[in-house]
């Protein structure tokens, strides 16, 4: 009799488990966009593609030396990549973008003040160094896809992110020594993108 109500409390806790377990599955897999706040937008590209989420933070231009911070909320689960998109890149200029003096530092911090990542480099650091760790590197935009990858710069300190959907996060970007020969449209869009299924 004694064994047989441990077999039933076994059984009851094995299922409180696997009903846990699926509870918590399906609450990540039912993340919406419409949670994202305090960002320009969230683009969702569906289960199949690779990054699904992209969570735009913020827009600047590279060609001023300045300190912008944005606070955001409601991001997609991790892991996440963060990256800097370039906007209004012309792939003509990339020899240049990738020779400017011009600073970048960031960091993401959560709202308990935990410092997710922080990045710090020229530009021209991957031209002189290589690709070596925590340098920023120029990336996307030479591709034969029908679709090109974004261009972006990022940065091996600041990719598998532990993002919390429940969690406020602080981001702030700090451009310095800004290169005079910086062309003045191109834009900086901080960037957090991550979910999604990557096929081979």
């Amino acid at each position: 009799m004694l064994m047989n109500s441990r077999s039933k409390r076994r059984t009851v806790i094995t299922l409180v488990l696997v009903a846990s377990i699926i509870a918590v599955l399906l609450w990540v897999a039912s993340y919406h966009p419409s949670e994202f706040r305090g960002g320009l937008e969230i683009h969702d590209s569906g289960l199949f593609s690779y990054p699904r989420y992209r969570a735009v933070l913020g827009r600047l231009p590279l060609f001023q030396s300045r300190e912008y911070s944005f606070k955001v909320r409601g991001l997609p689960p991790g892991p996440l990549d963060f990256a800097l998109q370039l906007d209004d890149f012309e792939e003509a200029e990339r020899p240049l973008v990738a020779s400017l003096s011009t600073s970048i530092a960031i960091s993401l911090n959560d709202d308990s003040g935990k410092t997710i990542c922080s990045a710090r480099g020229s530009l021209s650091d991957y031209a002189a160094k290589g690709s070596s760790e925590g340098i920023w590197v120029l990336r996307g935009g030479v591709t034969p896809l029908p679709t090109p990858l974004q261009t972006e710069l990022w940065n091996t300190r600041c990719l598998n992110l532990p993002i919390s959907r429940v969690r406020a996060y602080d981001m702030v970007v700090r451009v310095t020594d800004a290169d005079p020969r910086t062309p003045t449209k191109i834009l900086i869009l901080p960037t957090l993108s991550g979910g999604g299924i990557e096929l081979p």
